[in-house]
């Protein structure tokens, strides 16, 4: 579902931002999870089921690109505490620059697993993009 200008929905009739298919055919103004059923309700079964078949695959699209956000969040703060680290390293006393070097270690686990993850969620949003692509 996207957000944009106010709209009324079409079953309803309540102004609403949500529209339910992103970039597709209808940009049909939907209010609520009960409007939606309903404007499936007065479709005939295939084209519904389509429908429906996309809305699923938008949700799990912007699931994705929710998740692939914190994933970039994460990587970024490994690179702040590698960052912190090797500035600590360099101005601590030698007998405390362990320290600095240990934040730099630390850093590493968040930075290494935030890339991996947001890799994975990359590829799964562009897997269902092109699913999306397929079925409409």
């Amino acid at each position: 579902m996207s957000m944009g200008k106010t709209r009324p929905c079409v079953t309803c009739g309540k102004p609403t931002n949500r529209i339910l298919f992103e970039n597709g055919p209808d940009e049909v103004a939907i209010c609520s999870k009960s409007c939606q059923d309903k404007y499936f309700e007065t479709m005939s079964a295939e084209r519904a089921s389509t429908l429906q078949t996309v809305s699923f695959i938008d949700e799990r699209i912007a699931d994705a690109k929710k998740y692939e956000m914190c994933c970039w969040i994460t990587a970024a703060l490994g690179l702040v505490i590698i960052i912190l680290g090797a500035c600590l390293a360099r101005t601590l006393p030698s007998s405390q620059a362990r320290s600095g070097s240990d934040l730099f270690l630390i850093g590493v686990v968040p930075l290494t697993i935030g890339a991996i993850a947001t890799e994975h969620f990359i590829s799964l949003r562009r897997k269902l993009m092109a699913k999306r692509r397929q079925v409409v």
